[in-house]
Parts: structure tokens; sequence; C-alpha cells
């Protein structure tokens, strides 16, 4: 666990030992999914064998989870197994926080069990849909959980009258604190009471009358039940030219571009592509209006987007000249930007697209947007909450990613829940070919925090984001490029 006060986010799940066979066997009992003979870990079991009590139905921290060799999942208030790949043992992959061993196939009639074969990556899971699981039970992350598993969520919203604690499920959300009677409302954890307080699959009624709903467990994960509201894969217009100047359409598409500095940005060959130049520093971006071309579902005040999660997926590259170059968003001197200010972001939302436009004369914060992005900064994807703009603005890092090759190509997914205000990402690379679908495949990384800062405020803007330092010594002209854009409400 890596934890700072000056970012205030959680990094969880980076550089993990991997957990042994043994440990695991003493740690978890078992219990049979409705996926065939697949079967899941209960997290909140007795601990074996040196294993420190009974473990936790919830939990606020690490330190309540591992006396049982577990972790705390902030997203969803439960121990859990793992968080990436790396934490599990070799030939094993981390799915709904417990470790999975890796059966290679060509078709289902190569894996054990029920079990069926993704065809993407070739391996086997317990679903790769909910309708590979039983109707009591929801595929989330290729794993069959319970739908009813969970407690109420943290301070569910009162019906006439309030109960005592709800209590957890058996795979999932935290007890509820004060868990309600009546039409539960929506909790800061762990999703929606249920209606006249129904428990979910293992939840315990409350001490007054009150009982445990039936929340979800998987926090910032989403559901199979997933509705696009854009997507852009930059096929059109595949147009050579670049786009400079202030607030300038890109034609034949629905994205509107500013530039500073020389640089261009273009549609091109199935990429959307932002080029820096020999003689200035400067930046160039592009944006949509998610109010215009999102649709009604969507609401570009986050945390009005109730009880559903609002997912970014797409890949991003930044093509270095030279491979050793860092890379960043900010300047100590005008006259020492050669090399060094070499950001790529996506801005997830911003209150403006003018207000990313800030002066590269100086190393103040000229610009006045505030907002989410994910930016590459060095060699580690930060998830970040920035004020003042991008460029010299102030960020502050809610999550961040292993490191990578800073040219290589990346993929990346990023998660809001507004019921608790929880942030994921995920993240991997693809090499150094070319993109991969986001949307396909397993992620490396996933890494969760809660930040509510900006989530009530309208941030309308959202787009692609590239800045370079380079007057007259670069080695080569600096470039970003970014593809396969899609943002998706989804069931948490």
């Amino acid at each position: 666990m890596v934890e700072s006060e000056a970012t205030g986010g959680r990094f969880i799940g980076i550089g993990r030992p991997r957990r042994s066979v043994w440990f695991r066997a003493v740690t978890f009992s078992m219990f049979l999914a409705a996926c065939g003979s697949s079967s899941i870990p209960e997290f909140n079991g007795s601990a074996g064998e040196g294993g420190g009590g009974p473990l936790p139905t919830s939990c606020r921290s690490d330190k309540d989870c591992t006396p049982h060799g577990l972790l705390c999942d902030l997203a969803s208030n439960r121990c859990v197994e793992c968080f990436t790949e790396a934490e599990c043992e070799e030939r094993s992959e981390c799915l709904a926080g417990a470790c999975h061993p890796i059966t290679t196939c060509s078709s289902s009639l190569d894996c054990p069990g029920l079990e069926v074969c993704d065809p993407v990556n070739g391996r086997c899971y317990a679903c790769l849909t909910s309708s590979d699981c039983d109707p009591a039970f929801e595929c989330v992350d290729r794993t069959c959980l319970n739908a009813g598993a969970g407690g109420a969520g943290m301070g569910g919203n009162a019906g006439n009258s309030s109960g005592g604690a709800g209590g957890a499920g058996a795979f999932g959300g935290s007890a509820g604190m004060a868990g309600s009677a009546g039409t539960g409302g929506v909790g800061a954890f762990g999703g929606s009471a249920g209606m006249a307080g129904n428990a979910g699959a293992g939840g315990g009624s409350g001490a007054g009358g009150g009982s445990a709903g039936s929340g979800s467990g998987t926090g910032a994960t989403c559901r199979d039940s997933v509705v696009p509201v854009f997507s852009e894969d930059f096929a059109t217009p595949s147009d050579p030219t670049w786009t400079n100047g202030g607030d300038q359409p890109i034609l034949g598409s629905v994205w509107r571009a500013y530039t500073r500095g020389d640089h261009g940005v273009r549609i091109n060959a199935g990429l959307f592509e932002v080029t820096s130049s020999h003689e200035q520093h400067g930046q160039g971006y592009a944006y949509v209006q998610s109010s215009v071309v999102y649709g009604s579902a969507y609401s570009p005040t986050l945390k009005a987007n109730g009880t559903s999660g609002v997912v970014w997926a797409f890949n991003l590259q930044r093509g270095n000249p030279q491979v050793s170059v860092p890379g960043g968003f900010k300047c100590v001197s005008t006259l020492a930007q050669n090399e060094l200010t070499v950001g790529a972001a996506y801005v997830l939302a911003t209150d403006s697209a003018a207000g990313l436009d800030a002066l590269t004369t100086s190393c103040s914060p000229t610009g006045t947007s505030r907002g989410y992005a994910l930016a590459l900064v060095d060699s580690k994807l930060q998830l970040v909450r920035f004020t003042d703009g991008l460029r010299n603005g102030t960020f502050t890092v809610i999550v961040e990613s292993p490191a990578y090759v800073s040219s290589h190509y990346l993929s990346a997914r990023v998660t809001y829940a507004p019921p608790s205000d929880v942030w994921t990402l995920e993240s991997r690379t693809d090499g150094a070919a070319g993109f991969q679908n986001p949307n396909v495949g397993s992620y490396s990384s996933r890494v969760s925090a809660v930040d509510s800062a900006l989530v009530d405020q309208r941030l309308d803007v959202s787009g692609p984001y590239f800045q370079a330092g380079c007057i007259g010594n670069c080695p080569g002209l600096f470039s970003a490029r970014f593809d396969n854009v899609t943002v998706a409400l989804c069931t948490l």
C-alpha cells in the first residue's frame, strides 16, 4: 500500500507479493458458484490456521484484512486476495479479487467443468456474459457472482423507520451502517437498499427491523449492462492536413481543436494525432461537448449520473524522438522546457475547452479549466484532478499505474462510481507495434481510490490533449496518438 497525503489518493495494488497456494487454502473457504463446477472464494468466512479470527464483513483499510493475508478493496469495502495478476502465482490471473488459474483453450471443449473459452485471449473463464451464469448470478469480471450478495450501502437514506446496522452479504458490499427500513435509499458504498429492506444473500437483518439491502459488492466494477453514449474510432475524415488555431472545427468530424505554438492536430489513417514544432513550445488538443454528443442519458455533472457508473476507455501513445525523454506538464524555466514538458493526456471531463489553452511563455499557471484527466507523466499513467489547466496547472493524483515504456502503445479504462465516489483505473501496455481494443482483453493493473472534489460541478468538455517543449535543438518532432475512444454508462 502506498499512501500520500500530498496526492489525496490511495494507490492500491502496486507491487504486492504473490500469495502462495497454502496461504490461500488456509485463508479462504469456497462455495459452489452457479457457473457449473467453477467455484469462487467467499471472503466473509472464518479464517483458517493462523488466520487471526473470523474475516471482517467489511473493511476500511488494509489493516482490517492483512491479519488474514488479504487486502482491502476500497471500491467495495471488502477483503480481497488480489488486485492485479502480479499478485497471483505464475499461470494465474486476478478476477473479481481472487486468483484464478490460467487454462488456455481454442474452444470451450478445452475448458474444465462448465467454464467457457474466451476467443479473444484463448483462456477459460466461469463466464463471459451473465447468460453463462444461473439466473440468480451475474457475470462480473468473468466470474459468476450472486446478484443479491452484498450489504446495504453505508449511510443509506432511511425510509419511515430506521433499522440497526445491516450485515454484509456473502460476496460483496460492506455492512450498512444504520441500515434503513422501508424503501431504502442509495448507500455510499455497495449499492442501494432493497425495497422493504430485503436482505441480499448472506445479508443479516438490522437490529431495529431494518435489513441489509441488495447491494453490489464490486464498487467501481461494471456488470454486463453497459450503455454506450459515445464512440469514436477516428475512421473519418482521414485527412493528412493539420488543423491549427483557436477553437477550429476538424472538418468532417464532431471535434473542435485548439493549438498553440505551431502544434497541429488531425484525424488521419484511423488515429487522432497531435504534432509538435521545432520552433515553439506549445500544445494541441481536441474536444467535444458531452451535453451535445453524448445524449440525454449522460449528465455532465458526474455525480448526477446516479447509480450508473461512467466508463471511459481509450488508447494513447506518446511518440518520443528518443525514448529517454521523461515527459511532463510543468516547467521551471521558460528557457529550459526542451524535451521536458512533453505530456499526453485524455481529458475525461472539464469545465472549459478554452481554459486549457495556456500560455507557453510562462511557467506559472495561465489556464483556467478544472476537471479530471488521465495523464501520461514520465512513464506512468496518472488519474488526476486538475485545476488551472494542464500546462503548469495543479495536479492531484488520485491513482497511478505502474511504470511503462513511455513510447509504448497503451490501453486504459477509467470507471467512476457516483454512489461511492470511487474511481478505478485499469491499464496495460499493448507493446511497440500498435493499439489493441481497450474494451477487449484483460488489464495488468487495476487501482482505485475515492475523490469527490469536482463531481458536483458541470464538466461538459472531453477530449485528447498533448503538449511539448521544443525550440531549436530537440532531436525530432514529438507527437501523440489516440484511438478507440468510448464513453459508456453501466450498472454497478
